[in-house]
């Protein structure tokens, strides 16, 4: 039975069966065993000079006989072979910095960068004693050496074999293990920046300085240049080409720029995506058939339905007519007694010209061919540099009657806020218990409302079967915010649909950032991965699960 002591980043003890923290409760007696467990082979004189400095020799001999005998009662005999003048421990005691040091002598930093978790008895105090401190301090301080020279040969490694997104791993590892460290800090920034994810890197930095303020320090210089070359970087993003529709309305009748675009309808969907979207809406608006799967047990049944928003006021805020579908849509997604449509179901089956507005009767009727049972309409007045949302949730049984109202005013970039502000109101009026604990829409979309924008128009032009498009308008979203999950989820996708290169790295950035997507989201990207790797049964088996709580999902269907 091999007994099992790490000592980085604390200590602990455990054999193959269990914890051994008993072990560990007297301090004097734990100090030996480290000592012994870390040095392997020890002369009684240095363990004299260390734990008896001051004590008679003969005392001194008396007391390591005493502490090796309590020893041996707890661990048996097998452990330690006491020779004459030295004593030496076997193979049954493991520890953490032993397995480090052998990574390194065989030339496997990626092995020891894993085992090094932090400086070495961080935190532990046992014994007051000099020599004991002396011994403690040497060892942190060699091992933290050679995790950073570890650390600084694994992310060559990486270079070198071209792998950039590998070595922001082993920054993150290198951080984690010392946050104060500003080595690790600047190269892990560099890495994010080398692997295209400049927000992140930006954010990394935030998050640096100020660990660093609140130690009273400040960032190399050579931090701060790489983070003004980075931010000066922002914002350079080429223009796309105009969509179609403008395209059309700028070569033709020039009275047609002026008034709103007619909006998506299901024929304008190209391509085999586009037939099988069709295919996949058709299915939900008619109800799916017999065999369907229908809602999980003890998940929410009623369908809502957030349709398009009528904006008032400057152009600058348009983009939220459809855009409040899927903001919206997204922050109710936590809520415990409605499960919001998919957008893109809402979008594609709202077949209304661009002028005609939804009058509760029409939405009623929208709402139903969708098989919600609730639907929420809203107004969006910009002027004077500040938004003010109302919206009204509304039942489709019978004549549409109105359930919760909310509103809430701010600056526009106070977007996010905003929108679970309404969300939590309009769950409120309804008295669902999750009104008070929704997830924040920033943080499972994104924080930049340029990305979201630009995400919004690669939707569009993916409803329409403008793969090509779309792939850039997703492109533009994760330049502008490279931590944002579902842009790259749909780059792979519009990639794959193109057909484009760059899918396979477009889907590994999603899933390097998927914590800041919703479960629903998180379950398609991971059922998308094990499509792509041939794991087709788990594939089926996470879309059906998407399919039993969102029976609308079209990527599910799809």
């Amino acid at each position: 039975m091999t007994i099992r002591i790490t000592t980085f980043a604390g200590l602990s003890a455990a054999d193959d069966d269990e914890g051994l923290d008993w072990l560990l409760a007297r301090k004097a007696r734990t100090a030996l065993l480290v000592h012994l467990a870390v040095e392997r082979e020890v002369s009684r004189e240095a363990l004299l000079a260390t734990f008896w400095p001051e004590s008679a020799p003969e005392n001194a001999r008396h007391a390591l006989r005493q502490g090796l005998y309590q020893l041996r009662q707890s661990l048996g005999e097998d452990w330690l072979e006491s020779r004459t003048h030295e004593i030496r421990v076997t193979d049954r005691i493991w520890t953490d910095l032993g397995a480090f040091e052998s990574a390194i002598d065989r030339g496997d930093p990626e092995a020891a960068a894993r085992i090094y978790t932090g400086p070495f008895l961080d935190g532990i105090h046992l014994v007051d004693l000099p020599g004991w401190e002396r011994w403690v301090d040497g060892c942190r301080a060699r091992c933290a050496r050679a995790f950073r020279h570890t650390c600084r040969d694994w992310m060559e490694l990486e270079y070198g074999a071209g792998r950039s997104e590998r070595a922001v791993e082993v920054g993150e590892l290198w951080v984690a293990a010392d946050p104060l460290d500003d080595e690790a800090q600047h190269r892990l920034i560099q890495a994010l920046a080398d692997a295209g994810e400049r927000t992140e890197a930006i954010r990394q930095f935030e998050t640096y300085r100020r660990t660093l303020e609140a130690e009273g320090l400040w960032p190399l210089d050579e931090t701060l240049a790489l983070i003004d070359r980075l931010e000066s970087r922002r914002g350079s993003l080429p223009e796309l080409d105009p969509t179609p529709d403008r395209a059309e309305a700028d070569s033709s009748d020039p009275d047609q720029a002026s008034r709103p675009p007619s909006r998506t309808r299901w024929g304008t969907l190209a391509g085999v995506g586009g037939v099988l979207a069709i295919l996949a809406i058709v299915l939900v608006i008619r109800g799916f058939g017999e065999g369907s799967p229908g809602p999980a047990p003890g998940l929410a049944s009623d369908g809502l339905a957030v349709l398009p928003f009528t904006v008032r006021g400057g152009e600058d805020a348009a983009y939220l007519e459809d855009g409040m579908v899927t903001l919206l849509g997204t922050a109710m997604d936590g809520a415990e007694w409605v499960r919001p449509i998919d957008p893109r179901v809402i979008l594609a089956a709202d077949t209304r010209p661009g002028w005609e507005l939804l009058g509760p009767e029409s939405a009623a009727r929208l709402a139903s061919t969708m098989d919600a049972s609730m639907f929420v309409l809203g107004d969006i007045l910009e002027a004077g540099g500040s938004l003010r949302i109302e919206a009204a949730l509304y039942d489709t049984d019978g004549p549409p009657a109105v359930r919760s109202r909310a509103s809430v005013q701010g600056e526009p970039d106070e977007l996010f806020a905003l929108v679970d502000q309404l969300a939590a109101r309009l769950l409120g009026g309804l008295g669902d218990p999750s009104a008070d604990r929704l997830l924040q829409t920033a943080a499972v979309t994104t924080e930049s409302l340029p990305a979201f924008h630009a995400y919004l128009r690669g939707d569009r032009l993916m409803r329409e079967g403008h793969f090509e498009r779309a792939e850039g308008a997703f492109a533009e979203a994760t330049a502008y915010d490279s931590t944002f999950a579902l842009a790259h989820y749909r780059l792979a996708l519009a990639r794959e649909w193109a057909p484009l290169p760059g899918l396979d790295e477009a889907a590994a950035l999603a899933g390097r950032h998927a914590k800041r997507l919703l479960p629903r989201d998180r379950e398609l990207l991971e059922a998308y991965a094990d499509w792509r790797a041939g794991r087709g049964l788990e594939a089926e088996r996470r879309y059906r699960n998407v399919l039993a709580r969102y029976p609308d999902d079209l990527e599910a269907w799809i």
